[in-house]
């Protein structure tokens, strides 16, 4: 099952190539502004890594939430 996460959380977008080292340099870190659950308990999450930036739609899989 994967981390439930809410709007407004702190999140750390940790790529599949940094092999689950949040300290890599290519972590990105973000705070979370949508949520949509779905019926079969996954849910798609949009992050926003900069000040006033669009959501992007990120793997929940690669979240760690702060």
């Amino acid at each position: 099952m994967e981390n439930l996460v809410f709007p407004g959380d702190r999140v750390a977008y940790v790529p599949n190539h940094a092999n689950g080292d949040i300290n890599h340099p290519d972590t990105q870190k973000g705070t979370v502004s949508t949520v949509e659950r779905k019926e079969d308990g996954t849910q798609k999450v949009w992050v926003r890594y900069t000040e006033g930036s669009t959501g992007a739609l990120t793997p929940t899989k690669n979240l760690v939430i702060l």
